[in-house]
């Protein structure tokens, strides 16, 4: 038997044992592509569907709208006719309200019952006025988003996050719930953040094919307050959204990539002064240069803030709105790299160096 034959019947074979693994896997390779198909199709056609809601009698309250997200849904909903009640932490930020019809500016604190009980009272107060008036949408976008590590952050921040992103929520949405349930179909929004998915796995693939620290950074490690709140805020938005099915009031979570507002800005500096608030003996263990060089790496790949409000407004006004609503191109890519198992992710995660980690002197006496 000369070798170009033996070839042949190689290659022969190795083509049946294709062949019949190709006619096995068919079926189930047809069924997988049409439910992936199907489920496309299934979320865009939702979309297509828009809730019959009167803006002119309908109120939306949204929290945070000093700036950025909530100061942006607020001038897209204005000029549709809707009733804006939008909550400012500074009275700077009530002033750009003044003069726009149909907006009412509230000065507010979320982590106060005191300002929880106001802000009912001006809602109810809207309602009473009569002429159909109804809570139509609550919007909870007050949040912070302080950043460091887990040894350089106080205690008191951990809390001070929690009661803002997590608790004020709870209390501002048990406050305005008796409203919501009076109207079918009304919404609870709440802005989550890619954060609350992961801490860390997905974000540190891209960090390895990147190479890129941002990402690593935004996900979940030197994140762990800002992520265990989101974290938090994503089980309950689950859970509302069951409980509060039967009364036909959809619960919804807002999931922007990074996105170029006052927030995302804030965070560095609040984390340089959080790490010069260490004992010094933790200051020595990490490379505050790498740490502060996230800057630049932040605004070359923050996106439009207004994709993430015209997403909001889109949540407000849909027949059928989804339980997570990504937003950026960001966003879109990370929800894909979740669905890979999580050992895979892990083994680029455990494999990477991190820029904002140990220092090398620190590194070398660990692996002695």
């Amino acid at each position: 038997m000369n070798p170009s034959k033996d070839h042949q019947i190689l290659i022969t074979r190795v083509m049946s044992i294709v062949s019949d693994i190709l006619f096995t896997l068919h079926p189930a390779v047809t069924i997988c592509f049409a439910s992936v198909l199907g489920l496309f199709l299934y979320s865009w056609l939702k979309s297509l569907f828009k809730a019959s809601v009167d803006p002119r009698r309908s109120i939306v309250v949204i929290t945070g709208c000093d700036s950025g997200f909530g100061q942006l849904t607020v001038n897209l909903l204005q000029p549709l006719g809707y009733i804006v009640v939008a909550t400012c932490l500074t009275k700077g930020g009530m002033k750009q309200y003044k003069d726009m019809d149909n907006v009412y500016p509230v000065q507010f604190d979320i982590t106060k019952d005191v300002n929880i009980e106001a802000l009912k009272k001006v809602v109810e107060k809207l309602i009473s006025k009569g002429s159909g008036l109804k809570l139509w949408a609550l919007v909870n976008n007050a949040g912070i988003a302080p950043i460091g590590h887990f040894d350089i952050l106080k205690s008191t921040t951990y809390r001070q996050v929690m009661d803002i992103n997590y608790f004020g929520i709870i209390n501002l949405t048990k406050a305005l719930l008796p409203m919501l349930k009076q109207n079918k179909y009304s919404r609870i929004i709440n802005v989550s953040s890619m954060a609350g998915l992961s801490a860390g796995n997905a974000h540190s693939l891209t960090h390895s094919l990147t190479h890129s620290h941002l990402l690593f950074t935004r996900s979940g490690v030197f994140f762990s307050a800002y992520s265990a709140s989101k974290h938090a805020l994503e089980g309950l938005t689950k859970a509302l959204r069951l409980e509060l099915f039967p009364w036909n009031i959809y619960v919804s979570n807002i999931n922007p990539g990074f996105m170029s507002t006052p927030l995302l800005n804030t965070s560095a500096k609040f984390a340089l002064e959080e790490f010069q608030s260490a004992p010094k003996e933790i200051q020595e263990q990490y490379n505050v240069d790498a740490m502060m060089n996230t800057d630049g790496a932040v605004s070359a790949l923050a996106e439009d803030p207004q994709i993430v409000a015209f997403r909001i407004v889109s949540v407000i006004q849909s027949r059928y709105p989804s339980l997570n609503n990504y937003c950026g191109w960001g966003a879109n890519a990370f929800r894909y790299i979740l669905m890979l198992p999580r050992d895979f992710l892990e083994l680029f995660m455990m494999q990477s160096e991190l820029p904002i980690g140990p220092k090398a002197s620190v590194r070398r006496q660990l692996q002695l």
